[in-house]
Parts: structure tokens; C-alpha cells; sequence
């Protein structure tokens, strides 16, 4: 969550910045949030959500090989690493395509 937060400050499209821009532009934020179709900002207001969110993609079933201590162990964090990964990958996608999509915009925008 952190890791994601951080990209959508570095892109622009953070809670902080979409103030700004609301006030700049005299717009709602609402309206900004939904004409731009941010789905990150609403995944990420809690953790209930980030849970929500994440339980769509946990595929991953301990089976009696990840009993075993150490090898089992290692397996089970590996597979969970790797669909942590996965999920943070898409994530940060849906944060690269809200930022173009912000951009996009804000031409429209102050061209009118």
C-alpha cells in the first residue's frame, strides 16, 4: 500500500494533488475523481478495501508439501510473493493509466 501510495504521489494523482487541481480548475474533486475513473483512490482509503481488493486475485491454496519446515515454508512464501507481485504490478498499471488519463484531461481542460 505504501508502495503504491508513493507512485501515485510521484504521478500526480494523489488525494494532495487532486486538491489542488480541484481548486484550480473550480471543480469538485468528486467530479475530477470520477470523470477520470480512479479506481486506485477508492481501493486505497482503507485496508478493508486493499483486503477486498487483494481477495480477487488470491488463487494460492497451501497444499501438504507447504507443511514441510523449511522446504514447505520457503514454497508457501514464494508462492505468496509471487501473487503479492502480481498484485502490486496491476495496481501500479491502474496508477500509469490514471495518470494518462489525468493528463488527457487537463488538456481538455484548460484548452476550453
Amino acid at each position: 500500500m505504501t508502495e503504491v501510495n508513493f507512485y501515485k504521489i510521484q504521478l500526480g494523482i494523489d488525494a494532495k494533488s487532486i486538491n489542488v487541481l480541484s481548486k484550480i480548475l473550480k471543480k469538485e474533486e468528486a467530479e475530477i475523481y470520477m470523470k477520470l475513473n480512479m479506481e486506485t483512490h477508492s481501493i486505497l482509503k482503507t485496508s478493508a478495501n486493499l483486503s477486498k481488493f487483494y481477495e480477487k486475485y488470491d488463487k494460492f491454496t497451501p497444499s501438504a508439501i507447504h507443511s514441510f519446515p523449511l522446504f514447505g515454508k520457503l514454497s508457501k512464501v514464494r508462492n505468496y510473493q509471487r501473487q503479492c507481485t502480481m498484485v502490486l504490478k496491476y495496481l501500479l498499471k491502474m496508477c500509469a493509466s490514471e495518470c494518462h488519463r489525468l493528463q488527457t484531461n487537463l488538456a481538455i481542460w484548460l484548452n476550453v
